[in-house]
């Protein structure tokens, strides 16, 4: 199957659709990533599903956020979305997890971005 050409865009820098891309938190922080798309397209009737699992064969997810759901769309004409993860959400124990991000419309199923979901200890002591 050949790929859309279009690609994501995250604060952290440029991330090409349905390549491998690493994301990275520390456990128990709130953590967001804003999503463009290049070229833009508009995102107005898109729907999305992000998912973390220990392992991609897992059948239970440890995360998983949806469209208003902890995804949201932030300017549909210009293709950008936001996810949001809440402290309760990465609060999890600190480990190398696998996650994917699709578009789920139905016929227009799609991989936007997969990778290793990375969350880190945290040093501050919590009473």
């Amino acid at each position: 199957m050949q790929w859309p050409s279009r690609s994501l865009v995250p604060s952290s820098g440029e991330i090409d659709v349905s390549e491998l891309n690493h994301l990275e938190c520390v456990a128990g922080e709130a953590y967001s990533v804003v999503f463009t798309l290049d070229p833009v397209e508009n995102i107005a009737a898109w729907t999305f599903t992000f998912t973390v699992k220990e392992y991609v064969a897992d059948s239970t997810a440890v995360i998983t956020k949806t469209l208003a759901s902890g995804i949201a769309i932030t300017t549909a004409a210009s293709g950008i979305f936001t996810l949001s993860l809440t402290t309760s959400d990465t609060n999890i124990t600190a480990k190398k997890y696998v996650y994917d991000l699709w578009r789920t419309n139905s016929g227009s199923e799609a991989s936007l971005s997969h990778g290793n979901f990375d969350v880190k200890d945290r040093v501050r002591i919590i009473a």
